[in-house]
């Protein structure tokens, strides 16, 4: 086997799409300008090895994704988080591959259903792990759309497609053995990430709240040379969630006030849409420049692996609600790499919560429901004081486009993004039959929202109701919202056409 590149600067500057075909020793690789490529790898992202090296698919800890061909087969290289995907198609001589799901279905020139409601349902299904996640969706070709997550891909020429586990870390059993994996595992990513063998290299940046997660990255960033900061205040007036303070104590020279709804000067709400998931991270489009080029240390999965009372099976990697998949085509247009330090050694759950339940940790632990004594630690022994952060969960920047109807879209959608979303609405919704189903889940969901403005003015409707029992479909809007993923993704294809286009050659 061996790779053909095709550069493309028409895509965004990460995304990659690939073609392997029944019995030919050729793969067809299109991608943008900053995805580095080898003569046995390509990689858009940084590991925990070295890069001159290229063995992507022996990472533990892969910010970003990748393929390599090995012993005759090509070894495809999910990131090592569930907050992004890889895609395939498979055709009846081939399968197409991408990092970018608008780009894998206009290269196996496919199209999604517009009378489908399960769009956003399965995509938060992410959220749910590697064992109980929706590994497909359906087209409008009755073909499938697959979804692969964490684990490598091998591929061979009959295109046979089977999963290999990546490498496991060490056991750590105590909060001072996992500091050091951890520290090592991030200088390994910082220095992979700034080589000077690559044609694009990375500076560590954060994004600090008041949060637990994120000011523990920012604390543990110091570590790695981390010395520039992101802190957004919160559009909720009531209570500032603005991580200067922590930064400060943290010695950041390098300090970017945003404020969240600065993101409705930005239309480009289609980067947020077309990954399934409905604009929850829509307000990094105000960082966009800072951003660029950065590699970003994130807290997504501390609310699971740091807190206190949270335990599951090893292997699982279950999410909050939201997977945080949102940014994907975002990110590959803006071209960060996103470090997610909390699913660094995160298959092994069991051992987070002994550590955060032990003896040791108890100075650590502040009691009630938010509390994080991992998160903490590494705050405060790098000098954060304890009253600065993590007393109260304030949901922070999170604005999101998934609720209610067209109204409520246009009061939270970039003005330009809302009108372009309004005319493709309106020019494709009489494509969706008001079917039976369309009539009931219409009908729950307006229940589901009555019972959220009962739950306002303290009425325990959803408690009445057992709505934390419902289907997460019935609770997923099938108005005006679950346009956006269509729209999203025919807004986007355009900027794919050239690169898919190489792939057929």
């Amino acid at each position: 086997m061996k790779f053909e590149f095709y550069c493309c600067e028409e895509l965004p500057k990460l995304a990659w799409g690939l073609r392997v075909e029944s019995g030919s020793d050729v793969i067809r690789v299109a991608h943008g300008e900053w995805v580095e490529v080898g003569d046995l790898f390509f990689v858009e992202g940084a590991w925990d090895g070295e890069f001159r090296e290229g063995r992507v698919e022996e990472a533990e800890s892969l910010m970003g994704s990748g393929a390599v061909i090995k012993q005759d087969q090509l070894v495809i290289c999910p990131p090592a988080h569930i907050t992004e995907a890889i895609y395939s198609i498979r055709g009846s001589e081939c399968i197409w591959f991408s990092n970018s799901l608008p780009f894998v279905l206009e290269a196996a020139n496919e199209k999604l259903r517009f009378d489908y409601l399960d769009y956003e349902s399965d995509f938060l299904r992410i959220a749910d792990g590697l064992k109980k996640y929706k590994r497909d969706i359906p087209l409008q070709s009755n073909n499938k759309l697959n979804i692969h997550l964490y684990y490598n891909l091998l591929v061979t020429k009959d295109l046979k497609i089977s999963e290999q586990k990546k490498p496991l870390s060490a056991d750590f059993s105590t909060f001072e053995e996992y500091k050091i994996f951890l520290i090592d595992t991030l200088k390994k990513i910082e220095a992979n990430a700034r080589d000077s063998a690559r044609k694009k290299t990375y500076r560590p940046i954060v994004f600090c709240s008041k949060g637990y997660d994120s000011v523990a990255c920012a604390a543990i960033g110091k570590d790695i040379g981390c010395d520039e900061a992101v802190v957004f205040e919160s559009k909720r007036s009531s209570r500032s969630d603005s991580g200067k303070e922590v930064v400060e104590q943290l010695g950041y020279s390098i300090i970017h006030e945003k404020e969240e709804l600065q993101y409705m000067a930005c239309s480009i709400a289609e980067d947020f849409v077309a990954s399934g998931e409905l604009g929850t991270s829509i307000f990094f489009a105000a960082a966009e420049k800072e951003l660029t080029g950065s590699l970003l240390l994130s807290g997504v999965h501390g609310d699971r692996v740091w807190d206190k009372h949270l335990s599951c099976e090893d292997d699982e990697l279950i999410r909050s609600f939201y997977p945080d998949s949102a940014k994907k085509e975002f990110r590959l247009r803006a071209g960060y790499i996103p470090v997610a330090i909390p699913f660094i050694g995160a298959l092994k759950e069991s051992n987070f919560y002994a550590i955060s339940n032990s003896q040791a940790m108890k100075k650590w632990s502040v009691g009630g429901d938010y509390d994080r004594p991992i998160a903490r630690r590494f705050a405060e022994e790098k000098g954060v004081r304890r009253e600065a952060f993590g007393f109260m969960k304030s949901g922070g920047a999170g604005s999101s486009l998934r609720f209610l109807h067209l109204e409520y879209l246009k009061k939270v959608m970039p003005p330009g993004s809302f009108a372009d979303f309004e005319q493709f609405y309106k020019r494709t919704k009489s494509k969706r039959k008001k079917s039976l189903q369309y009539g009931f889940r219409s009908l729950v969901y307006f229940i589901y929202c009555i019972t959220h403005l009962a739950e306002m003015k303290k009425i325990p409707l959803q408690k009445i109701l057992k709505i934390d029992r419902w289907s997460l479909k019935l609770k997923c809007s099938p108005w005006a919202p679950s346009f956006l993923f269509l729209w999203g993704i025919n807004k986007l294809s355009t900027k794919y056409q050239k690169g898919a286009a190489r792939l057929k050659i």
